[in-house]
């Protein structure tokens, strides 16, 4: 039963109507417990003097990513610009905004613009995985920092509890720069994967997944630095631009407090449960806030407006997208014109 469960939400069709279906369920449950007028009102409020600055490093964090992602590439053989790779990372928003899942649907148009750029189906996959570890592991990292430095969560315990837990992300990414950790990860895991009942199609490419990976141990130190120091200060930069947008509708919180918030906000949104975040952002971010005084009229129109500097990426990107799939049509035209002509021409010949 679970399995036949499982089968129908990974249906394309189903799947997007469940989660839509999901999403505008909590969103009608919260209409009901909060005034969308205040809702509308406070964001009819917001102070674009913050607003503008939060929209233009919207787009420097992801020219960060597109420039972090590029010095990945050539241990691949792969070759990309910079702005190729920040326009990839646009439309990936642009899926993730009407697919379900941010990181499955981002992840997938990727994978697909990357691998049909260069024709290296397992080296993309490689690239985006290693770059989804590293900053997801420097978002938990943020996230713990922030919560540590939170003068609301500061008992004893509980900072013992995070210290813990960020110690083990710095040790997570030895890997990322230890070659011997990065051997005694693969004895580990070819030994669980021995004892798996995997598919054969998993247990064929999983080692080429794992050797392209390792790949990246070619990296010189310098490179290696250089790609965590971006990846954190592209969580930064994006922790601040939070930090602007609820200044915009004049909701005052810590930095430390606006850091563990997105970070957890962030993971929610992972979950492929709901479409672009919907719902989940907004419950999560009303639950959030509400320990910090916060009503929930404004934690949602924070929410909407965070949601809004999604949909404005989006759509650059969508743009993108339909001039890439109206340029390929022109060109497909124009080969098949070609070939049609360079037939005509052979067959004169023939006649002659």
């Amino acid at each position: 039963m679970v399995s036949n469960i499982y089968r129908i939400w990974r249906n394309p069709s189903v799947g997007w109507f469940l989660r839509l279906a999901f999403s505008a369920l909590i969103l009608t449950l919260l209409s009901t417990q909060v005034d969308f007028v205040t809702v509308l009102d406070t964001l009819r409020s917001a102070n674009v003097q913050f607003l503008v600055p939060a929209f233009v490093l919207f787009f420097v964090v992801r020219l960060i990513w597109a420039y972090q992602m590029s010095l990945g590439l050539a241990p691949l053989g792969m070759r990309l610009t910079t702005p190729r790779l920040f326009k990839v990372i646009l439309i990936a928003g642009f899926y993730s905004l009407v697919l379900p899942g941010n990181l499955v649907a981002g992840g997938t148009a990727s994978w697909y613009k990357l691998s049909r750029s260069n024709g290296r189906g397992i080296e993309a996959a490689a690239l985006l995985v290693y770059f989804r570890i590293v900053n997801t592991l420097t978002l938990l990292g943020v996230g713990l920092l922030g919560m540590w430095l939170d003068p609301r969560l500061a008992t004893p315990s509980f900072r013992a509890v995070v210290g813990v837990m960020f110690v083990g992300v710095v040790l997570a990414f030895l890997p990322f720069v230890s070659t011997a950790a990065t051997d005694q990860v693969e004895r580990v895991g070819r030994a669980v994967l021995r004892k798996l009942p995997l598919h054969g199609c998993l247990r064929e490419k999983g080692p080429i997944i794992w050797k392209a990976l390792k790949s990246f141990q070619e990296l010189d130190s310098w490179t290696v630095v250089i790609v965590l120091g971006l990846s954190l200060l592209s969580h930064l930069l994006s922790t601040f631009v939070f930090y602007l947008l609820t200044l915009a509708i004049d909701i005052h919180l810590s930095v430390f407090v606006v850091g563990w918030v997105r970070s957890m906000l962030q993971l929610f949104e992972f979950l492929p449960i709901s479409i672009a975040g919907l719902g989940v952002r907004e419950v999560s971010l009303v639950l959030l806030l509400a320990d910090y005084g916060i009503p929930e009229t404004q934690a949602l129109g924070c929410s909407l407006v965070i949601f809004a500097t999604v949909v404005v990426g989006g759509i650059i990107g969508g743009l993108f997208e339909m001039w890439d799939v109206l340029r390929g049509g022109r060109r497909s035209r124009r080969s098949v014109a070609e070939e049609d002509q360079d037939a005509a021409v052979r067959g004169w010949f023939s006649t002659k």
